[in-house]
């Protein structure tokens, strides 16, 4: 992530409640970057009383914590994909050795 994404994504967090108008977020230059943050699942849009707003997501919050809270948090919510990853080596290991090769 560029320091202008982190700045942009501080600031909203540090906005009055962690809410921010669209208007406000995506005004002037930050629209690009902006745009970039909502893409990548850092921020989210939403409609509060009719007016669309933006604020940051568990994912965004991610970023500024220490990295070991960023790797159990990798490690518990990508788990079934760690398993899977981990059951097909296994396989290929016991299909191997099934053929001779190991």
């Amino acid at each position: 992530m560029r320091k202008e994404e982190k700045e942009l994504l501080k600031e909203l967090m540090e906005s009055n409640e962690g809410l921010l108008s669209a208007q406000v977020f995506t005004e002037g230059n930050k629209r690009k970057i902006a745009q970039k943050l909502i893409a990548l699942d850092f921020v989210e849009e939403f409609q509060y009383k009719n007016i669309p707003c933006c604020r940051a997501t568990g994912k965004g919050y991610l970023i500024f914590k220490p990295i070991w809270v960023r790797a159990w948090s990798f490690f518990t919510n990508d788990m079934a994909k760690i398993l899977s990853i981990i059951a097909i080596i296994i396989s290929i290991l016991v299909g191997l050795k099934e053929i001779g090769w190991l």
